[in-house]
């Protein structure tokens, strides 16, 4: 929903309600309104044929002109995520707090489980031994280096050993609950959880990590051209090294910048996907 060229709000094409933003409050459910109820239903019609292409009776309410069972909707929209036929999309603000109890809801009810994961990666279901795959990359103040990674099956604990798809092992130093910016200890962890895992220097993010060498899919590689290039330097030479090292945690951390040397001007480009990302970067 727009006004004067800002979002004020959204319509969930699946529950057919518009929610209009509210600063610090809970978004308000409103009536569609009437200067978007065209696109609405057309916006609404796309996702169901969506939804139809892999379901026959779906398809066959459309096309004999019936309003579709809510339940089948939710019913396909919760089955095709869980097998990568569809990806729903959310709007909303996390400065705000807006639409994020929606998106909290999908991810509870809609996206797969770790039985779905475990099946994805062609790995045994309810398999004794441990698995982890790591989501993602932090560098923090005070726990430095943590693998934010979801525990697929049996458990990790602070000061297990890994084992990479190499052969090679990595040493857990420290379990860690994550909020916001705050990493907290915690106990071990089990199938579905996410945790992060401290001190795993070598250990990239996509890698899948186990008691033994895990013949699993990686997760695959985030491929973002860059858009635009940001020569950065710093302010005394002799901070170079801690220039550079900085600018590899800022990779390592987000797959989408990049650290290059131009040649022809021996600047350093920090590349990304535009002046507002490369901003937020530095």
């Amino acid at each position: 929903i727009w006004k004067d060229g800002i979002a004020t709000g959204y319509i969930d094409l699946a529950l057919e309600r518009a929610h209009v933003y509210r600063e610090h409050a809970p978004s308000e459910i409103i009536d569609i309104p009437d200067e978007a109820m065209a696109r609405e239903v057309e916006a609404r019609f796309s996702m169901l044929e969506t939804l139809a292409d892999h379901d026959d009776a779906l398809m066959e309410a459309l096309l004999e002109d019936l309003a579709p069972d809510p339940e089948r909707i939710f019913t396909d929209l919760a089955r095709e995520t869980r097998e990568g036929l569809i990806c729903p999309v959310f709007f909303g603000s996390a400065e705000h707090g807006n639409g994020i109890g929606r998106l909290f809801k999908a991810l509870r009810h809609e996206t797969p489980g770790v039985e779905e994961t475990l099946a994805r990666l062609g790995l045994e279901d309810g398999a004794a031994e441990t698995v982890v795959q790591v989501l993602k990359t932090l560098h923090t103040p005070h726990a430095g280096k943590l693998s934010l990674v979801r525990v697929l099956s049996g458990r990790v604990a602070d000061a297990d050993t890994l084992t990479r798809s190499d052969g090679s092992v990595a040493r857990v130093s420290g379990l860690f609950r994550l909020m916001g910016q705050q990493a907290t200890k915690r106990e071990a962890a089990g199938p579905g959880d996410t945790v992060g895992l401290g001190k795993l220097e070598a250990v990239a993010t996509g890698e899948t990590l186990g008691d033994a060498p895990v013949d699993a899919a990686l997760l695959p590689a985030i491929e973002a051209p860059p858009v635009l290039g940001l020569a950065v330097s710093p302010a005394e030479r002799r901070d170079e090294v801690k220039l550079n090292a900085a600018l590899a945690k800022l990779a390592e951390e987000d797959p989408s910048l990049s650290v290059v040397h131009a040649p022809g001007t021996g600047e350093t480009l920090l590349q990304g996907q535009g002046e507002m990302h490369l901003r937020v970067a530095v």
